[in-house]
């Protein structure tokens, strides 16, 4: 009899400085099996796996890992020891995709492409384009971060709750969600309810891409990105193993089991065999202003419209932050 893991492969700890024990009473409560400490590379990712390591629980496997810093975007390492932080050309600025890839296999690391359309910044998809990543994809050992929390959690302003049913068919879901869900921001104006509108689009688009490119990967990951103790399992994995558990030595081959994963998406609980239950997280409103911060600043990166900083501005202005206050109140 096969059994059913959860990972969460991409969460941070030192910008928000999280107590371990917060840490690790979060992993404890939703369930998780393994979890990866993927500290940014220019943010002392050894200290947080240091902080972490003596305090993990019985039966809990801590993934030593990295966000690193590349010519092309993030990149995510993992490995099965932290001799990882002693290999000093990984944490480089703007280190090469070539070079990170050589590492990887003189060591035995594992990669993934984190949240591929994501920041426009830091995310491979803008930088590198579909084409050459797609070729990157499938000429390496390289996986992909199929659903990224961070990007994800504005999934509860994207869709509604309810049962996912098949739920290894989440593109589907994603799909079938696109336009049919409607928001209450009648009380926000016109011109920013356009502006939300297709933001909701767009982040549907950021998540559905990722899960494509997924299909064309050796591997795929997924992980909440979470900053602070009580985002991690936001975006977790469940894989299917004949393993009776998890340990640092089995974590590696078993997530490239790709045809055993049977879900990759937000959390979500079993209510019945292969059905699921999406949690939902209340909306809070300040999460939903940086939501639609984000969404003005990157139009401002990709195009320098003016329209970008009215909209910027307007949300920033005390009486919008009132109405939806008073929207995500109801």
């Amino acid at each position: 009899m096969q059994n059913t893991f959860t990972l969460d492969l991409h969460t941070h700890r030192n910008e928000m400085k999280v107590p371990p024990r917060e840490y690790w009473g979060q992993v404890e409560s939703i369930g998780i099996d393994a979890i990866a400490i993927t500290e940014h590379a220019h943010i002392s990712p050894r200290e947080a796996f240091e902080a972490l390591y003596p305090l993990t629980p019985e039966q809990k496997v801590l993934i030593p890992g990295a966000e690193l810093n590349t010519m092309h975007g993030h990149v995510l390492v993992y490995a099965k020891t932290p001799e990882l932080y002693e290999v000093k050309e990984l944490f480089q600025k703007d280190v090469s995709i070539e070079k990170v890839l050589e590492i990887a296999k003189e060591n035995g690391f594992l990669l993934t492409i984190p949240h591929p359309w994501g920041f426009n910044y830091d995310s491979f998809g803008y930088n590198m384009g579909i084409e050459k990543l797609e070729q990157l994809v499938m000429g390496n050992e390289i996986g992909v971060e199929a659903y990224n929390g961070m990007i994800g959690h504005l999934s509860n302003f994207v869709y509604g709750s309810g049962i996912v049913k098949k739920p290894v068919n989440f593109l589907d879901f994603l799909e079938k969600n696109r336009i049919a869900i409607k928001t209450r921001v009648s009380g926000i104006g016109s011109r920013l309810k356009k502006k939300i509108d297709d933001k909701r689009l767009d982040i549907v688009e950021r998540c559905s891409k990722a899960l494509d490119l997924g299909e064309k990967a050796s591997f795929i990951t997924a992980g909440s990105d979470a900053h602070s103790a009580k985002r991690i399992g936001l975006g977790i994995l469940k894989i299917k193993s004949d393993e009776t558990k998890l340990t640092i030595d089995n974590v590696f081959e078993i997530l490239r089991q790709k045809e055993n994963v049977v879900w990759s998406g937000p959390l979500v609980k079993e209510i019945s065999p292969g059905e699921y239950r999406k949690v939902n997280e209340p909306w809070k409103a300040r999460e939903l202003l940086q939501g639609i911060r984000y969404s003005a600043s990157s139009v401002i990166r990709r195009s320098g419209k003016r329209i970008g900083r009215k909209i910027r501005k307007k949300i920033g202005g005390s009486s919008i932050k009132k109405k939806i206050g008073n929207l995500v109140s109801k």
